[in-house]
């Protein structure tokens, strides 16, 4: 496997703004012109999983929760984007079944 890049793709080489990794071709990005994973973008806006789960210091000012330690800032993303996504989907459910009663 070839493992040098052309001069070409050298130029167009963009780092995250939230997570500071690489952003390649295969990555899912903010539709926003902005050097961001998909994931990072939401992150940046929904808040890290304690924010989205009300555990952050803006709910309770003793808490020092934030991204999980061990996670790197892309996997915390990601993990927070995944919540994110849950949490959506579970509000639309409770209004669908609003609705239905």
């Amino acid at each position: 496997m070839d493992t040098e890049r052309s001069s070409k793709e050298l130029e167009q080489v963009l780092i995250c703004q939230h997570c500071e990794e690489e952003i390649t071709p295969r990555d899912w990005v903010a539709e926003n012109n902005a050097a961001l994973h998909h994931a990072c973008l939401i992150r940046m806006v929904a808040g890290s999983v304690a924010h989205q789960l009300g555990y952050c210091s803006c709910f309770n000012k003793t808490s020092d929760c934030g991204d999980p330690e061990k996670l790197t800032r892309r996997k915390a993303a990601h993990l927070a984007y995944l919540v994110h996504l849950y949490l959506r989907e579970a509000e639309n459910e409770n209004e669908r079944s609003s609705r239905d009663t």
